[in-house]
């Protein structure tokens, strides 16, 4: 699949298949999200994988309880290391947020090419999150 086309296809799921996802295809999803570019090259961001039941469940809660995200496979967490970021952008911010948000773009690109849906996640309290994952 092209990148024009994965673009095109891509669509938000918020229903999930209870389908394990080989290691080989998120593994290939978390490459391509290594992948992006990033200010300086400095990639500030790591990414939790949750197959855990229980966790996920925790961590539906405190996205504003999604229910619909215990429901996936598997979750990844994209976490900025603000620390780790190029500390100007356009010298009045952290470049941070759009190098996680390049970053997970080219995830939701690379599920799509594998036949996996995927799904951003926008409300979440930051503070329950970082707490439950740790």
């Amino acid at each position: 699949m092209e990148v024009l086309e994965a673009m095109k296809k891509r669509r938000p799921v918020k229903k999930f298949k209870r389908v394990p996802i080989p290691d080989d295809r998120l593994n290939m999803i978390l490459g391509a999200m290594r992948l992006a570019p990033s200010a300086a090259n400095m990639q500030p961001w790591r990414f939790v994988v949750v197959r855990d039941d229980s966790m996920k469940q925790k961590l539906a809660s405190a996205c504003q309880n999604q229910k619909y995200l215990a429901d996936a496979p598997v979750l990844v967490a994209g976490c900025a290391t603000i620390a780790e970021a190029y500390p100007y952008l356009g010298m009045y911010m952290s470049a941070y947020s759009l190098d996680l948000g390049s970053a997970l773009a080219h995830g939701l690109l690379a599920a799509c090419h594998e036949g996996v849906g995927a799904q951003f996640v926008f409300q979440f309290h930051n503070e329950k999150v970082q707490e439950l994952l740790g």
